[in-house]
C-alpha cells in the first residue's frame, strides 16, 4: 500500500507539474507534446509497477490464508477460538459502524437545516410570514369551531323545551 500510495502521490505532482507546463505559453508545441509523452512513458511504467505489486500482495493474502487453513486443521480448538474471536469483532465492527452511521447521518441533517438557513438568508426569506399565516387559519378554524359549539347548544336547549312540552 505504501508503495501504490508513494506512485499515487508521484504521478499526481507530475501530472500538476505537466498541466502548468502546458499552460504555459512560453514552450513551444514540440516541448509540451515532448512533456506528455515522457509523462505517458512514466505512467505506464507507473501501472506496471502497481499490477504486480498487486499481485505479490494476492499472492501473499492467499498464502496466509492457506497457512491459517492448515493451522487450524492441526489445532481445532484454537480454530474455534479464532473463529468465536473473529465473530466477536464482527459483531464489535457492525456496532462501530452502526454508531458512525447514526453520527453521520445525524450531522448531515444538521448540516442541511444549516444550509437551508443560509440560503434563507442570502435570499432574505422569512419563515415569520408563514407563522403569521398559519396562526390565523388556526383562529379562524377556532371561531368555526366556536360558531359551531354555539349552534349545537342551541339546538341541544330547544330538544329539551320540546321534549318537556
Amino acid at each position: 500500500m505504501d508503495n501504490a500510495n508513494s506512485i499515487t502521490g508521484s504521478t499526481l505532482k507530475e501530472s500538476q507539474r505537466l498541466t502548468k507546463l502546458l499552460n504555459d505559453e512560453h514552450f513551444t508545441d514540440e516541448e509540451k507534446a515532448d512533456e506528455l509523452s515522457r509523462y505517458r512513458e512514466q505512467n505506464m511504467a507507473a501501472v506496471e509497477e502497481v499490477y504486480w505489486a498487486r499481485r505479490r500482495g494476492i499472492k501473499m493474502i492467499r498464502d496466509s490464508f492457506d497457512l491459517k487453513l492448515q493451522h487450524i486443521a492441526d489445532n481445532p480448538l484454537k480454530g474455534v477460538e479464532k473463529t468465536k474471536e473473529s465473530l466477536q469483532l464482527s459483531a464489535v465492527e457492525a456496532v462501530i459502524n452502526e454508531e458512525t452511521y447514526g453520527r453521520l447521518e445525524e450531522s448531515s441533517q444538521e448540516l442541511e437545516d444549516e444550509v437551508k438557513e443560509l440560503i434563507d438568508r442570502r435570499n432574505d426569506v422569512t419563515h415569520k410570514d408563514d407563522d403569521r399565516l398559519e396562526e390565523e387559519e388556526d383562529k379562524e378554524a377556532g371561531l368555526e369551531i366556536g360558531v359551531n359549539n354555539n349552534l349545537k347548544e342551541e339546538h341541544d336547549s330547544l330538544l329539551e323545551e320540546e321534549e318537556e312540552s
